[in-house]
Parts: structure tokens; C-alpha cells; sequence
């Protein structure tokens, strides 16, 4: 699980691995969780500190797994293996924390991974991201494991949603050097302008 709009979806019937502060979500749900994962040490915010070491600290001790690539002293955590997991796969590209976790599971075993709350939709940090994803899932197709994601996320699709060259984009879809998303709902989703947004907005309008 991420921290997108589609966490919702997750029916908490398996297996449940977090990331960062996922865990007040999955709270919100009534669900469960077995692992988090994260990649800090505290981060800070508006002078506030991000992460509450003491709640997670209680999940621990409620069997919580959790692991990080640094060590915190005031957290109880396992140190990710990082150099083992990126010696096994020969490949050290991990753009972030997504990808620690889907190593992971790949690294133990897992013959099947659904993916929530992972929408990378935006232009900023996770059109950086998405690729690292992307790449981990693809070790786990071709390990022949089964993975999916939800529809709203735009993991493994194009602009358009379609094969290259299939079909025309708007390169004014691409505005400041970022990538914007046009979701499925015609609507435009990342670090656009305002006159983009009204007309993606009156598009879809359009189309209803």
C-alpha cells in the first residue's frame, strides 16, 4: 500500500505492507497491517516532525514488522538489507521506497502482489519515482509473478493510455518540463497550469 486516493480499494484480505505513515490509513479503514517500510530518519515539516517514533514503536510491539534503511535509535526497526537485496537482482535502483518493498517481497518469495494507493500521479517527485516501480515490476513478471494494480493508477500506461504512436497526445500535456497526467476521468492531474486544468476540466465536461 502507498498513500494515494485508491488505498481505498484495498481489501485487506492477505497480507498487508505500509509505507512511511500508511498506517494512520489503514487505521481510518479498519484494517490491518503486517509490515511498514520506510527510508528516513525524521523528517521535518513545517517544524514538525513527520514521523511518531512512539506510535510506531507500539505497533512494533504489537508484531508489527518494521524496517528502514537507516538506523534510528529511538525507533525499533530491522535495517533493510539493502546491499544483499541489491547484490541478488544486480541492480540497485530503488527511486524509492515502493521499490524497497517490492524487492522484498521478490527477495522472499511471493508468487502474487497487488498494489493500492501507488497512483504516481503528479509531475513532481513521483513522475521521478514511477520508473523505479515500474522497472521492479517487470523483475516480477518476468519471475512469473502475478501483479496488479488498480485502474486509477498510472503504473505501466503511457500518457495516452495506449501504445506508442496509436495514438495523438497534447504535448501542452507536457507544461514547466513536468509530466501531466490526464486521468481517466479527463481531468489533469500533477504540476500544471490553470489554464490546463479549465480545459481539461471543460473536456471532460464535453464528454459527459
Amino acid at each position: 500500500m502507498g498513500q494515494g486516493p485508491s488505498v481505498i480499494e484495498c481489501p485487506f484480505d492477505a497480507e498487508v505492507w505500509s509505507v512511511n505513515n500508511g498506517w494512520i490509513q489503514v487505521a481510518k479503514l479498519n484494517g490491518h497491517i503486517n509490515k511498514i517500510f520506510l527510508a528516513h530518519k525524521q523528517v521535518y515539516k513545517d517544524g514538525k516532525a513527520v514521523f511518531d517514533w512512539d506510535s510506531l514503536n507500539q505497533l512494533a510491539d504489537l508484531g508489527v514488522e518494521i524496517f528502514n534503511t537507516h538506523r534510528v535509535k529511538r525507533l525499533k526497526s530491522k535495517l533493510y538489507p539493502l546491499k544483499r537485496i541489491a547484490e541478488k537482482f544486480n541492480c540497485d535502483y530503488f527511486s524509492n521506497t515502493i521499490c524497497y518493498m517490492l524487492a522484498y517481497a521478490l527477495d522472499k518469495g511471493y508468487r502474487k502482489i497487488r498494489l493500492y494507493g501507488i497512483d504516481m500521479r503528479e509531475t513532481g517527485e513521483y513522475a521521478l519515482e514511477k520508473g523505479g516501480i515500474e522497472y521492479w515490476m517487470g523483475r516480477a513478471h518476468g519471475m512469473g509473478i502475478e501483479i496488479t494494480s488498480t485502474a486509477s493508477s498510472t503504473l505501466l500506461k503511457t500518457v495516452t493510455y495506449a501504445p506508442y504512436g496509436s495514438k495523438e497526445f497534447d504535448p501542452k500535456t507536457f507544461v514547466d518540463g513536468g509530466r501531466i497526467i490526464i486521468g481517466l476521468d479527463g481531468r489533469a492531474y500533477g504540476k500544471g497550469d490553470d489554464k490546463l486544468r479549465r480545459t481539461s476540466d471543460s473536456n471532460s465536461k464535453a464528454r459527459q
